[in-house]
């Protein structure tokens, strides 16, 4: 049975219909407005997802909330970002243990629009939604927009996992 209660007006509202748990991950978004660091609520998506990187492959999300976030230095701010602006997201998910029956890893560049940088990695050809042998395969999958990179370095730092918006993609070298 729910929670039943009122709310000021005299409205019955259920309350157990409103809660809704929360699964939320540290993650730093780049963005052609500056980079931010903050938590992000995987429930947020209409389907169930357990990975960072499922949020951004698996739903469409348009406006992707970050709490807690740092802003240009201010620290536990709320802000909504247009995933249309991100470029690449850094989550902080631990990572399943490699798996290479499930992956065919592929040396990948990535160069970035707008001088964002480059991303040295891998990818996995064997993807989220079908194999590929090429790396242009994988790109030019209809309807994909994303991108996960593997034990990459970004900006001077070694990475365990970063996602790319490919419409931020200028240019891959495999």
């Amino acid at each position: 049975m729910s929670d039943i209660t009122t709310d000021g007006t005299g409205q019955t509202l259920d309350v157990s219909a409103k809660k809704m748990v929360t699964v939320d991950r540290p993650v730093t978004i780049i963005t052609t407005s500056g980079d931010y660091s903050g938590d992000i609520n995987l429930n947020l998506s209409s389907v169930e997802i357990n990975r960072t990187s499922d949020l951004f492959t698996k739903s469409d999300i348009a406006f992707l909330p970050l709490y807690n976030a740092t802003v240009k230095g201010k620290t536990d701010r709320e802000i909504i970002v247009n995933s249309r602006d991100i470029a690449v997201v850094i989550p902080k998910d631990p990572l399943p243990p490699h798996a290479p029956e499930l992956r065919k890893d592929a040396a990948v560049t990535v160069k970035l629009k707008y001088d964002l940088g480059q991303l040295v990695g891998k990818v996995n050809l064997w993807g989220d939604v079908q194999q590929s042998d090429r790396v242009s395969d994988l790109l030019n999958f209809p309807g994909k927009k994303w991108l996960v990179l593997y034990d990459l370095i970004y900006k001077g730092r070694n990475l365990p996992v970063a996602i790319i918006n490919i419409e931020f993609i200028s240019m891959v070298e495999d």
